[in-house]
């Protein structure tokens, strides 16, 4: 495999299945596989620690909105499985996942963000 880090960034492909049709994706993605997350704590006297928070794991895709990609389809998305394979090897897989928020497709650079969240942590393949 050629080295694909540019700028020292690392790419990657998002692939996911819609009532059983696969779809490649590429486009600005970003993703968050865990359900919690570690905060800082802070009190009077300074630093006190780290604590859980709970948060929903998601992926999130800018890409190009053109023809054949129906926004109905995507809007009303359950029960997504979703894999996001990166150019680095890391491959991450979500289940059970959904549409949340609104899609606004932006039409000066012809894109919409989709925005998928599950219940349950990605896995790393």
């Amino acid at each position: 495999m050629a080295d694909n880090k540019i700028e020292g960034r690392t790419g990657g492909i998002l692939s996911f299945t819609l009532d059983g049709t696969p779809y490649e994706i590429e486009g600005s993605v970003t993703f968050q596989p865990y359900r919690f997350m570690r905060t800082s704590t802070t009190g009077l006297t300074g630093p006190t620690g780290h604590k859980r928070e709970s948060t929903q794991p998601f992926i999130e895709v800018t890409m190009p909105y053109k023809k054949g990609v129906d926004l109905a389809v995507l809007a009303n998305a359950e029960n997504v499985v979703g894999q996001l394979d990166m150019y680095n090897g890391e491959s991450w897989v979500m289940q059970q996942g959904a549409q949340v928020g609104t899609l606004e497709p932006d039409a000066d650079e012809g894109t919409v963000t989709v925005r998928l969240e599950s219940p349950v942590e990605m896995i790393s393949i």
